[in-house]
């Protein structure tokens, strides 16, 4: 009751104050001693406040009490910061993931350095890239520049993602050196899978198997995710090599049965530049093939000059393909 004052102890009002265990009201009572702030008051010249008629040991309690609950505070909010961010980590994760798993052969959109390493089944360097871009973006979420105690808990929560040792670092380092590699393979890659001329597909994928090739020495287990430009380099230079064939074979002129010869086909300037431009890019494209390969195409490209010449074109043009064919050989 308001009208009777009686005391009780810590631990009743302790029990009492978490409700459901009695008929207790959910308000509180101070009892303010005028008689004590104005005593105060009289005997030190300053206005009464109400900080004077607090005993020590009740302010001391209060600013411990205030401090625990700013800690807590702190607590409930690094835990729902971890909360979030390994949730956001294993979608991310999961995300990748899935890509991968509806794509065939190495047709993808994902050139990211953490697509490149869930190809190569490197989960934690993956993990570990996505963790530090996620670290970076909490500054959003106003977390204290230094919180050692919220690394920690990230850390642990999504079983080490954030931190890697120095081998695992090494390892990272030399895997961003090979997916730049890889970035260039593709671009080569892609342009001969989007080009229209001959000539600059047999270009880009001779480039991409170069360096795929010059770099054979490093690549190691990550040799598995690159495109098959060469593979692709090898129908394509036999196609060409049998168009060769077809064209030195129109053009030459043909002995008929009265022994007499019939002129070849005649062949516009434009139509021989164009199958100059493709034994150009022909003769470059062998270049990085087996010796073998080399030597056959060439000597195809050379019978096909020859077949060219043959076939009426313009004295310029005939004089072109002659320094074409020195160059050549």
């Amino acid at each position: 009751s308001d009208m009777h004052v009686t005391r009780v102890e810590e631990e009743e009002v302790w029990s009492m104050s978490q409700g459901g265990r009695a008929q207790t009201s959910a308000y509180c009572l101070i009892y303010h001693r005028t008689d004590l702030s104005q005593e105060q008051g009289s005997n030190t010249g300053v206005t009464p406040t109400r900080e004077l008629v607090f005993a020590e040991h009740l302010r001391k309690q209060v600013e411990e009490d205030n401090r625990t609950l700013e800690q807590d505070i702190r607590a409930w909010d690094r835990k729902r910061i971890v909360d979030k961010t390994c949730l956001e980590l294993e979608a991310q994760y999961q995300a990748l993931v899935g890509s991968h798993s509806n794509v065939t052969g190495s047709s993808h959109a994902d050139f990211s350095l953490e697509y490149f390493l869930v190809r190569l089944r490197e989960t934690r360097l993956c993990r570990h890239l996505l963790a530090s871009r996620l670290l970076a973006s909490l500054a959003d979420l106003h977390v204290p520049a230094q919180d050692n105690q919220l690394f920690i808990q990230l850390n642990e929560a999504s079983q080490s993602a954030f931190e890697l040792d120095s081998s695992a670092t090494a390892k990272l380092e030399h895997l961003e050196k090979v997916h730049s590699i890889w970035l260039v393979v593709q671009q080569h890659f892609l342009h001969a899978h989007t080009a229209i001329n001959r000539a600059e597909v047999l270009k880009s994928l001779a480039a991409a198997t170069h360096l795929r090739d010059q770099h054979d020495a490093s690549l190691g287990a990550s040799a598995s995710v690159f495109p098959p430009a060469g593979v692709q380099l090898r129908q394509r230079i036999d196609e060409a090599q049998k168009e060769l064939e077809s064209i030195s074979i129109r053009y030459v002129p043909r002995v008929t049965h009265t022994a007499s010869l019939d002129l070849a086909e005649v062949l516009s300037d434009h139509e021989a530049q164009q199958h100059v431009a493709m034994i150009a890019a022909l003769l470059v494209a062998v270049r990085v093939l087996d010796l073998d390969t080399k030597l056959r195409v060439e000597v195809q490209c050379m019978v096909t000059i020859h077949s060219l010449m043959a076939s009426g074109v313009s004295q310029s043009l005939r004089a072109d393909l002659e320094r074409f064919c020195a160059t050549a050989t």
